[in-house]
């Protein structure tokens, strides 16, 4: 049996009986030899929070860039498709955006209130938004995978990268004066609850099925999501995008970086990244378990997904791989309706907003 399935069959196992993320989490950290993982999944090495830190970043960037396309007049707003080797870390094209230049006069992010769609193990994100300025940051997991140690890793390394400079390097807009916050929370980790010790970064974890936050409408500025998106069915998708609607400000923006190949070629290199689309959706029901749910959307997909709902999309940045890794794989029939173009996109950043501002 190839390695992955392999994985997908000791996964599937998992996702059948009670706390299925938590024993899934215990078999990630310690039988690695026998289920390995992508680093980030378990571990926060520095690497891996200089790369979360540039994430941020850039959603911050992209918030700013969205907010100059919405004040353009609509015959001047543009769509801006660019591809990248990198895309988790683009780049705005100084041109691309009419008349949009990088926003290195603006100090911090605007005093605006944030939603994360999938909070994680580490809430690098969520913590570096605070520091660049962010009043109110929620963040959302249907089950949580918060531990005390894993929120202390986060603020010791805020605070080692702040002593040193390399954070104001890395993320730009972090403020200095929120720092102390950090330090007086890490001081409180032993004792607290990691939801508690979040709150003095005025961060509010939320466990629930995001289709129902339970928050006040328009209470959110900036809707955003890391490596989430493809996880999640399409029907489940569109009712969370109904809530982020009802929750939206006038000045709404969304930011999704989404990840397209198959999530097993991470575990086994040996696959193809696209292995996933050699499947029928009723063959692949025997690898897609809940603990590694794969929706194997393209982009257009997502595209259709947020028009839908009635955001614009303002611009993507996409990463296309060769035509040599599909020439791999033998299409399964029902994604020979997609073009060579969509069937190449590996990743992408997808930043929207409305369609129609509220009068």
């Amino acid at each position: 049996m190839p390695h992955w399935m392999l994985k997908a069959a000791c996964q599937g196992v998992l996702s059948l009986i009670p706390k299925s993320h938590f024993w899934n989490y215990l078999a990630q950290k310690y039988a690695a030899i026998f289920m390995p993982t992508c680093p980030e999944t378990v571990e926060l090495t520095s690497d891996v929070f200089e790369y979360k830190l540039r994430q941020c970043n850039c959603h911050i960037e992209s918030y700013l860039a969205a907010h100059h396309a919405r004040s353009l007049p609509n015959n001047r707003s543009q769509t801006i498709t660019c591809l990248y080797s990198h895309p988790t870390l683009h780049q705005i094209p100084q041109h691309g955006l009419t008349g949009y230049f990088s926003p290195s006069h603006h100090k911090s992010l605007q005093e605006c209130s944030v939603l994360e769609l999938g909070t994680g193990l580490y809430p690098v994100i969520p913590v570096g938004l605070y520091l660049s300025g962010a009043s109110k940051i929620w963040t959302i997991d249907k089950v949580s995978l918060l531990r005390p140690k894993s929120v202390a890793t986060v603020l010791h390394l805020f605070i080692q990268y702040a002593t040193s400079g390399r954070l104001f390097e890395l993320l730009p807009y972090a403020r200095k004066d929120r720092i102390a916050d950090l330090a007086v929370a890490l001081e409180k980790s032993p004792d607290l609850h990691p939801n508690e010790l979040l709150k003095h970064c005025n961060i509010y974890p939320i466990n629930c099925d995001a289709r129902d936050t339970k928050l006040k409408d328009s209470s959110v500025e900036f809707f955003i999501s890391n490596n989430t998106l493809e996880h999640i069915k399409n029907d489940v998708i569109r009712g969370i995008f109904t809530e982020f609607r009802r929750l939206s400000s006038n000045s709404c923006v969304i930011s999704h970086y989404i990840d397209m190949i198959d999530h097993y070629h991470y575990f086994d290199k040996s696959l193809s990244l696209f292995n996933f689309r050699k499947y029928s959706s009723n063959l692949f029901k025997i690898f897609n378990n809940s603990l590694h749910y794969q929706n194997r959307n393209f982009l257009v997909d997502y595209i259709s997904l947020h028009q839908a709902a009635g955001f614009k999309i303002l611009y993507t940045f996409a990463e296309r791989s060769s035509d040599e890794n599909l020439k791999k794989v033998t299409l399964a029939r029902e994604f020979l309706n997609y073009s060579l173009d969509d069937l190449l996109v590996t990743c992408c950043w997808m930043v929207s907003t409305y369609s129609e501002r509220r009068k």
